[in-house]
């Protein structure tokens, strides 16, 4: 045996020189204290244990052993006065390296704050694989290179210890000096336990790092972090999978599934995909990036060409749906690569955001970056996104389904010069339906040739909207266009080049209002173009609509043959105003109600459909369209309040009609054609012949209805019951004298009760919303408040926000209130005051646990009330609905309620998981291997002649057995063979097991022991069957811990469980049958198994601890199997082999399942809910042995495989 090496201490000016000539392997221990200053003028102003200069390159040194720093000393340091003396510094491509396989102390003291320091070209530093580098004090460094060197981390770097008080320690750091050749490579795992440190640092502006293992942040103030500075971070998502010898962070080569949230971090890993590698989204899974994501090489998995089922970073392929996947870092993406695509339909929809960058480069035939051919997706390319597509024929969204694809960034088509062509930014395909759009109200830059903005290839399918900006940068601009075809431009809703809407279909709008802004494009409808409102609609229009060119022929059979810029339906309720301009001709109208409203009440109730105009209304009949606006159904009003004015020319033009239940009120101006018009027959206001009795006219006192039209009337009312009520004017003004108020002369003294008391006293009882002005300036456009939270205390109080003309879209309410009540609903009055407030349909709570709904009081001031979601509703799955009925019953606004004020219903679900304590049941699921490996060493353990065994399983022997799960594990069994008589066999085994978690797995393992028991019996019955007997008994005490980490929660609660567990098993094992040297012999029986939990409460848990009921669990299992076995072993000298095997199958005949209470030990009522029970139905076991004897020794091969377990042994044993 070799001696052990004499430990070493160097001192004051000592230190080792590396040179060719001394091979430095320290394998023993090497100290190092208290240094001397160096001399002035020193180049080396630093002491270290070795001085590596040389010139010569390609040296490897290592330390095998121990080295310890401290009191000025360093581990290394780099010194150009030996490298001088050679004539020059190492060159790159034969540098130095130093190993480190053993294990390094240092202590930053006395100005050295260095444990390596390459400060010189030429040198390489490596903390090898097993090996560790700690080290201490203030601004403590491990590793430093300010040249060329290369700094890589393959074991264990610590940044203090546990307790400490040092502060500003860097794991890996490059100087300000380092070249771009430097690279800090951390495949290891680095701990950080002092405050205000860092696992990298980066001083220079051309490193690069790449992070591909694990920083663990344990710094008790949570003010430690990966990266030193933003600079450092920067480099971090700018490094490069082309590094020659590093390679990039993570690469991906086959397909990931994602099942449950998975985000790449910024500053984390960053990923190169190639060949078949994909995110492939499954049920409950989300994507989102932040970091850098390089994609290129897509070949199917035979290495063919690029393969249309495989080239996808993001392929959504979950059957649920209602995931929104995000990018908001960087993607480049080539060779036959997609971004995504869509490989199922969805019920739910689904969506992909781009927030960040992507480049995306068009090869052979994939020529789509982004992709859906299936129902239920959307895409958006969002404010701040930018999609850059390169390659002849590129896409960027492309949808054959029912997609909306809506580009709210910038999506570049090329670049500036290139010679690329034919590329579309965005595409409808022949497939896409009804419901598919296109969205452009971002920026379109089209700088290929042959290029264009919008395509769609269904010419009767599929709209656009483009209200954002189209920019022609291909030089020829006839060669690139916003519209690759006629059809495209057809289904255009707005034009790119004037800003113009145009050809709009028939669309449907429910649940929800439409607003066209003051501001906004020029609207122009024609041909089967309007707006259907129905379902809880709304339509406010401040602008300008044009409508023009009626189509002829069929007409659309939901529009009930009228054409109109508004058609309003069924669904009681809906508002239409108009405070910009409507302008309706050439077989247009202005307004056509398609169906009576639905149970409308009364007609003054609020459930009728009302129509009010503040703006002007310039309409022109035909013989198609004789109404501006016809009410032809009941449940519709119309009013022309104070402002507005209807303008009404052509023959037999009418400004208002109703057919139905109708009120027709004017409290603005009605012009009956114009000063000097030919027209005739016109009429203001008009109550035809279907018109019931309670429909009524009323020109209110500020209405002025102006008689231009020759022949023309201001009323006209049909034969019945209807009234007329007249307190304006009526002014007649045609040339020829030939116009009345009334179209008869008994319509007055039928009609018109102005006079009687009916008149004086009826009050139309709808009050209509407050009047807007229609003329609306350019310095009362609203002010978005985007962003702005209501901010809400636990006294009931909230914010408020007062301003001019307000847009409250996107304004959010905080839960803060919950603190102070029980209540599951609140009321804020007044949490905006203006003088106009629009979008208050749209103000939302920042909890998904609560719903707002704002509401406009008599001052038109905002409130709003927030209302509690049942907890049921938003639990994922039903294995969750107990715990969020127990939740939703003993519902106070404690902490643990407050807890859940998440901001979305899949953060909820989350929370929910952890919450149920799912992982105080899984944490005891690896104690059934346990019991099954005690079986197993018990049956196939060596014995003496007294039938004596004895094994022991150690976890520090590196063994793979004493592993188990999470932890490690020693269990020694013993076992002793009886023979009670005859051919009986009687065999007793004990074992006890400690278990303990293991060192990176802290928070999840088992920490405890064990003892199990057993009795095995055989009793052969005569020359045939054998019968078997085995009874076993454990008992495990173990303490557990669990995560729960959601929202501002990070608890590790601990509970002590105690399980005990009894099985016997009856079998009888029929007479083998042999077949040459083949034995088979069936096996048939019962198992009966019992087990109790005992109740335990979590400890360190505070509000969310959980107290968990004992249970009980029992289970009757049928056994049934083969046992078989061939021998090839001469019977003389006894040697050759045999293979044994044994194949089980246990199906469950009888189960009483453990039925486990929960409650939380912080509410009044408990919260109580029962856990789900375990389902499993079938276990099974397996075990195959071959056995190799020789004259002196014995080979034996064995591999196991049951239920939770699996493994292979292998036995050599020689006699001497």
């Amino acid at each position: 045996m070799a001696a052990r090496p004499l430990p070493v201490h160097l001192t004051g000016a000592d230190f080792i020189a590396v040179q060719p000539s001394l091979a430095i392997a320290n394998a023993g221990q090497i100290t190092a204290a208290d240094a001397h200053e160096q001399e002035p003028g020193s180049m080396r102003k630093h002491m270290a244990i070795l001085v590596d200069g040389l010139g010569h390159g390609g040296l490897d040194y290592a330390n095998d052993g121990t080295l310890e720093a401290r009191g000025g000393y360093g581990i290394l340091i780099t010194d150009p006065r030996t490298a001088g003396a050679v004539g020059q510094t190492a060159e790159r491509l034969v540098a130095n390296r130093f190993r480190n396989r053993g294990r390094i102390d240092f202590h930053a003291e006395r100005g050295t704050r260095h444990a390596l320091r390459l400060q010189h070209d030429g040198h390489d530093a490596l903390n090898d694989s097993g090996s560790t580098l700690t080290v201490h004090g203030y601004g403590a460094v491990a590793m430093y290179s300010d040249g060329d060197g290369r700094l890589e981390n393959l074991g264990t770097i610590n940044l203090g210890s546990v307790g400490t008080t040092d502060t500003h320690m860097t794991a890996m750091k490059l100087g300000p000096n380092a070249s771009h050749e430097a690279v800090i490579t951390n495949n290891g795992v680095i701990n950080i336990h002092a405050n205000k440190s860092h696992a990298f640092g980066i001083l220079s502006g051309n490193s690069q790092l790449l992070n591909i293992g694990e920083v663990n942040l344990l710094c008790p103030h949570e003010d430690c972090g990966v990266f030193s500075d933003w600079h450092t971070e920067y480099r971090k998502k700018q490094s490069q999978p082309g590094l020659s010898d590093t390679g990039p962070v993570l690469r991906l080569h086959q397909s990931q599934e994602v099942r449950q949230p998975y985000t790449i971090r910024a500053g984390g890993h960053s990923h190169h995909m190639s060949l078949a590698g994909s995110f492939v989204i499954k049920d409950g899974g989300q994507f989102v990036n932040h970091g850098r994501l390089i994609a290129d090489h897509a070949v199917s998995p035979a290495g063919g060409s690029a393969s249309p089922s495989r080239g996808a970073i993001l392929r959504e392929d979950a059957a649920q749906g209602g995931a929104e996947h995000r990018n908001e870092g960087r993607m480049k993406v080539d060779g036959g690569y997609q971004v995504f695509r869509s490989d199922r339909a969805k019920t739910v929809r689904s969506r992909f955001i781009n927030r960040g960058g992507i480049e995306f480069h068009a090869v052979n035939s994939t020529m789509t970056a982004l992709q859906v051919s299936h129902a239920g997706h959307d895409v958006v390319n969002d404010a701040g996104g930018i999609l850059t597509l390169t390659g002849n024929n590129a896409v960027g969204l492309f949808s054959d389904s029912d997609s909306l694809l809506e580009n709210r960034g910038i999506l570049n088509l090329g670049t500036p010069g290139t010679t690329d062509t034919g590329m579309v930014a965005m595409h409808l395909g022949p497939k896409s339906t009804h419901q598919a759009k296109l969205l452009n109200t971002g920026t379109i830059n089209i700088y290929a040739g042959k290029s264009h903005a919008f395509h769609i290839d269904n010419d009767s399918n599929g709209s656009l909207v483009n209200q954002g900006k189209v920019n022609y940068l291909c030089g020829d601009k006839k060669s690139c266009s916003d519209h690759r075809s006629e059809h495209t431009r057809k289904r255009s809703r707005v034009s790119s080049d004037d800003g113009s809407y145009r050809n709009l279909t028939v669309r449907e709008y429910q649940f929800g209002p439409v607003t066209l802004p003051a501001d906004g494009p020029l609207l122009r409808l024609s041909s089967d173009a309007t707006f259907y409102l129905k379902d809880n609609g709304a339509f406010t229009n401040h602008g300008k609509i044009v409508a023009a060119e009626a189509a002829r022929g069929p007409l659309d059979a939901r529009l009930y043959g009228y054409r109109a810029i508004l058609s309003s339906g069924w669904s009681p309720g809906v508002l239409l105003l108009n405070t910009g301009t409507l302008t309706a001709s050439d077989g247009y109208g202005v307004l056509r109600t398609v169906d009576p409203v639905e149970n409308p009440r009364t007609h003054t109730s609020t459930g009728r459909n009302r129509f009010i105009n503040r703006g002007v209304i310039d309409f022109t009949a035909t013989e198609r369209s004789p109404h501006a606006l016809y009410a032809a159904h009941a449940g519709h009003d119309f009013l022309n309040d104070k402002g507005g004015v209807i303008t009404v020319r052509g023959n037999g033009a009418v400004a208002m009609r109703s057919d139905g239940d109708g009120n027709l009120i004017n409290r603005g101006v009605i012009n009956v054609g114009e000063a000097g018009s030919m027209d005739s027959n016109m009429m203001g206001m008009v109550l035809g012949p279907g018109a019931l009795a309670v429909a009524t006219l009323i020109n209110d006192k500020e209405g002025v209805i102006n008689v231009h039209g020759r022949e023309s009337f201001a009323f006209h009312i049909a034969d019945g019951n209807m009234a007329m009520i007249n307190r304006g004017k009526v002014n007649l003004l045609c040339p020829a004298k030939d116009c009345a108020v009334f179209s008869g002369a008994h319509e007055q003294s039928v009609h018109d009760v102005t006079n009687v008391d009916l008149g004086s006293s009826y009050e139309y009882a709808f009050h209509f919303p407050d009047q807007i002005d229609p003329q609306e300036p350019a310095s009362s456009r609203a002010t978005r408040l985007a962003g702005y939270v209501v901010g809400t205390r636990p006294d009931g109080q909230a914010g408020t926000l007062s301003g001019g003309h307000l847009d409250a879209s996107g304004v959010t309410v905080d839960t803060g209130f919950v603190a102070g009540t029980t209540a599951r609903q609140a009321r804020f009055a007044k949490v905006l005051r203006g003088e106009r407030i629009d979008g208050i349909e749209q103000i939302r709570s920042r909890s998904a646990a609560w719903r707002a709904q704002a509401w406009r009081d008599a001052d038109g001031d905002i409130g709003v009330t927030l209302t509690k979601n049942d907890y049921r509703e938003l639990a994922p799955d039903a294995a969750l609905r107990p715990l969020a009925a127990a939740l939703e019953q003993d519902y106070d606004g404690s902490e643990l309620f407050r807890s859940l004020e998440l901001g979305s219903v899949a953060d909820i679900g989350h929370a929910l998981r952890q919450l149920s304590g799912a992982g105080i049941r899984s944490a005891l699921k690896p104690l059934q291997t346990l019991e099954q490996r005690f079986a197993r060493l018990g049956h196939d353990m060596a014995e003496t002649r007294a039938g004596f065994g004895l094994q022991l399983v150690g976890s520090r022997h590196g063994r793979p057995e004493a592993r188990l799960g999470r932890s490690a594990y020693d269990l020694v069994v013993l076992r002793q063979r009886f023979a009670p008589g005859g051919a009986a066999q009687l065999t007793a085994r004990y074992g006890f097991a400690s278990l303990r978690p293991g060192a990176t797995a802290a928070d999840a393992g088992l920490a405890g022991h064990s003892q199990l028991f057993g009795l095995d019996y055989a009793q052969p019955l005569g020359r045939g069957p054998t019968l078997e007997g085995e009874f076993r008994y454990a008992q495990h005490r173990f303490d557990t811990r669990r995560t729960l980490r959601y929202g501002s929660v990070d608890l590790r609660p601990q509970a002590s469980q105690r399980r005990d567990r009894f099985s016997g098993r009856f079998a009888l094992v029929l007479a083998p049958q042999r077949f040459g040297g083949l034995a088979l012999a069936p096996l048939l029986g019962l198992t009966v198994h019992h087990q109790r939990d005992a109740a335990l409460t979590e400890r360190n848990a505070g509000v969310y601890a959980l107290r968990l009921s004992a249970a009980r669990a029992s289970a009757v299992e049928g056994v049934f199997g083969l046992r078989v076995r061939h021998e090839a072993v001469d019977a003389r000298h006894g040697r050759g082999w045999r293979v044994d095997a044994e194949l089980l199958g246990r199906p469950t005949l009888y189960r009483q399942a453990a039925v486990r209470q929960a409650r939380f030990a912080s509410l009044p009522g408990g919260g109580r809910f029962t856990l789900p029970a375990d389902r499993a139905r079938f276990g099974y076991d397996g075990r195959l042995s071959l056995g190799l004897h020789g004259r002196d020794s014995h080979f034996s091969l064995e591999a196991y495989l049951g239920h939770g377990d699996r493994g292979v042994n292998t036995r050599f044993v020689h006699a001497f």
